[in-house]
């Protein structure tokens, strides 16, 4: 048996395994956790099959402090096992324990110097951490060990984005989708780098795939929504944005979006509507305030318009600290209304744009930081409702 690996047991547990990885795919780890019960107790390592897909699962379901005990006694084992440090190491940066995970993936080069994939994760670390040259030294390390990783030419794709060598980026993209065309993550990033460089009828292409080939993914339907609103193609944004609000319905951007989009279409009244429910529902955290004050200035309701923009900004100070010619402009109601209100609501959505142009790829960027805190709420929502179920 080679070095950090570890026999998957007998071919019944082989296929009882893939109905657990399959399950988890599906993001349906109440199964997988179930069918991990029923796995057999034969063969040569039982005990870290089951230790590894439960830590696995318990990763998924952002559970990481198990998922470290998981590892930890598939460590206890058998010690060099490169498979669990790896996982480890995962789990720990996740809970932003960057040291140990560091630890973790050095310790797997000490045991075998050529694994790419404790490379890859090394360099993922230093690009979270803003280290752009070491993270790309990892990243290059990794793919001359293994041209093959997909994952180390999305990130190098990444790095070479950050370094705004965007072309080459594109280069590399396209270069992957040539070997590996049915991976998602590829055409997202594809289609949102040629968003960037506005090469929108482009970018249509590859956004569309990845929702053929990965139909819920909602990221993907927010990017196409916001490409078909930069187009005027407003009845294809508002599909879209629905579509993302359906598979996603508490990613709020989306909902903002679907909003302007209604406005966009002349329905202002259903667009008001659905900010002011999200008002009600959210009150000092929704930025419904800030759409309702667009689709009043546009309907000519400057003092409604202006009143918006103040609640909107006293929720959100960060923006007058950052834009403080937001606050001077609202200085000026007093005697203006209309003129403030335009000149708002154009300053709002210069930076709503901007933002999604230079964001669009940052996983740090504050969409994809409420995209996931949105699905982190709806899986605890989820797992409270099927122990609900099971408890009746």
């Amino acid at each position: 048996m080679k070095q950090g690996r570890f026999n998957r047991g007998t071919p019944e547990q082989r296929s009882k395994v893939r109905e657990i990885l399959q399950s988890l795919r599906g993001g349906d780890t109440a199964s997988a956790r179930t069918q991990l019960e029923e796995l057999g107790a034969d063969g040569q390592n039982p005990e870290l099959v089951k230790c590894y897909l439960l830590g696995m699962v318990s990763m998924r379901d952002r559970e990481y402090d198990e998922a470290i005990s998981c590892f930890d006694k598939m460590l206890d084992i058998k010690p060099d096992l490169t498979a669990a440090m790896i996982q480890k190491g995962k789990a720990m940066a996740a809970k932003q324990d960057i040291d140990g995970a560091k630890e973790q993936f050095q310790a797997v080069l000490e045991l075998d110097p050529e694994k790419d994939k404790a490379l890859l994760q090394l360099g993922k670390l230093s690009f979270d951490d803003g280290k752009i040259d070491e993270a790309e030294e990892s990243i290059r390390q990794a793919l001359a060990l293994n041209p093959q990783n997909v994952v180390a030419g999305l990130m190098l794709a990444r790095i070479l984005e950050k370094r705004d060598e965007v072309d080459d980026a594109i280069k590399l993209l396209e270069e992957i989708l040539l070997d590996h065309p049915d991976v998602p993550q590829a055409h997202q990033q594809l289609g949102a780098l040629l968003m960037r460089m506005d090469r929108l009828e482009e970018a249509k292409r590859p956004l569309k795939r990845v929702l053929d080939l990965s139909p819920d993914n909602a990221m993907s339907y927010f990017l196409l929504g916001n490409l078909h609103y930069k187009l005027k193609e407003f009845n294809s944004a508002e599909k879209a944005f629905r579509g993302c609000v359906e598979k996603h319905p508490r990613f709020n951007p989306a909902l903002y979006r679907l909003a302007e989009t209604l406005a966009a279409l002349g329905r202002q009244n259903e667009a008001v509507k659905l900010m002011q429910e999200d008002i009600a529902k959210r009150r000092k955290r929704s930025g419904a305030h800030a759409v309702l004050g667009k689709i009043f200035t546009s309907q000519g309701r400057y003092d409604m318009a202006v009143q918006e923009f103040q609640a909107h900004l006293s929720h959100h100070p960060q923006l007058t600290e950052s834009r403080p010619e937001l606050a001077t402009l609202l200085q000026g109601a007093i005697t203006d209304r209309k003129t403030t209100a335009q000149k708002v609501s154009d300053l709002l959505e210069t930076i709503t744009m901007k933002s999604r142009d230079d964001q669009q790829l940052d996983p740090k960027s504050e969409n994809r930081r409420q995209f996931i805190a949105a699905l982190k709420r709806r899986r605890m929502h989820d797992k409270i409702a099927q122990r609900h179920q099971q408890e009746n």
